[in-house]
């Protein structure tokens, strides 16, 4: 960009920062009744993702000509790392545990349980709470940081909603009909991920020793 007589800075931000109490390391979800207290559908505050949005901001302040040469920078730093292995990543999204008889079972008293609470299930738990009360509760900002405190009528439904995931049993019997199903992934790719893991770190250490070059550090 320099180079290019172009100035891009972005604000220091902490990257080790927490992620959000409503999703785990892996970045999925996570939903009870203590949560659905305290959030409702809405994701709990976190500086995890702050960089996206100071890039983001930084993006915007560039002229034409800076975009360009964004673009291009962009294109050559990505150009100088090395490629790695997603197996793993593929993986978790063929991994696919809802047709299990257990958690089908479970989806059945689960809708039947808000039913009777006057609330309408989704087929899946995962899609509440609609697309109608999505829009009404303002879901569409819930991950943006000025996003309003989910309403008393949001909380009741979530807490209603979580209830009856653990009364029902899906809560249980999905996760462990999934943790079956990773297990069995594993098992049925150990050589192709032990191979993507060897890939894997050696690139991250490539990438370390390019990042060092850069910064110093």
């Amino acid at each position: 960009m320099a180079d290019d007589g172009e100035r891009y800075s972005v604000t220091p931000v902490d990257i080790d920062a927490d992620g959000p109490a409503t999703a785990n390391e892996a970045g999925r979800r996570l939903f009870n009744v203590e949560l659905a207290r305290e959030y409702g559908y809405h994701f709990a505050p976190t500086h995890r993702f702050d960089r996206r949005s100071a890039q983001e901001d930084a993006r915007q302040t560039l002229t034409t000509s800076g975009r360009t040469a964004y673009e291009r920078c962009l294109e050559v730093a990505n150009g100088q790392l090395p490629q790695v292995d997603d197996l793993g990543s593929k993986l978790a999204y063929v991994v696919d545990a809802t047709e299990d008889e257990a958690v089908r079972s479970a989806i059945h008293r689960w809708s039947s349980c808000l039913v009777d609470a006057g609330i309408e299930p989704t087929e899946w738990p995962d899609d509440m709470p609609g697309p109608t009360l999505f829009a009404e509760f303002g879901l569409e900002q819930a991950a943006e940081a000025d996003a309003p405190d989910a309403s008393p009528n949001e909380i009741a439904v979530a807490i209603a909603d979580a209830e009856c995931r653990e009364d029902s049993g899906f809560s249980d019997a999905y996760y462990h009909a999934e943790v079956e199903a990773q297990v069995s992934a594993l098992e049925a790719n150990q050589a192709e991920l032990e191979n993507a893991l060897q890939i894997n770190t050696r690139a991250m250490s490539d990438i370390r020793a390019i990042i060092q070059d850069f910064t110093g550090e």
